[in-house]
C-alpha cells in the first residue's frame, strides 16, 4: 500500500514529534515532523527516497509536501482522498 510505504520511508530511524489525521471524512491528512538534522531540498542527490515518496503520493492522486531546513528538521504533509 503506497501510504504505508511513504510513511515508513519518512519514519525510518526518526523520532516524530506529532502526527495528525483528519477523522470523520474520506480526506486523509497526515503530517509528520521531526527535529532531526534536516536537509537542503534544493540540493541534488542520487538518493531515491523523496522521488519514491512523491511517486507513491501521485499513485494515490494525492499531494506530498516536504519542507526541510538544515539543522532544524523536516515536515512532511501527505493529503489524499481514501477510496
Amino acid at each position: 500500500m503506497p501510504t504505508i510505504t511513504i510513511t515508513h520511508e519518512f519514519l525510518n530511524g526518526k523520532k516524530i514529534n506529532g502526527t495528525a489525521i483528519n477523522p470523520g471524512t474520506n480526506f486523509i491528512h497526515l503530517r509528520f515532523e521531526d527535529n532531526g538534522i534536516g536537509f537542503d531540498p534544493q540540493k541534488l542527490t542520487d538518493r531515491n527516497g523523496i522521488v519514491n515518496m512523491k511517486m507513491r503520493a501521485a499513485k494515490l492522486n494525492g499531494s506530498l509536501d516536504i519542507r526541510s531546513t538544515v539543522g532544524k528538521g523536516t515536515i512532511l504533509k501527505l493529503e489524499f482522498y481514501a477510496a
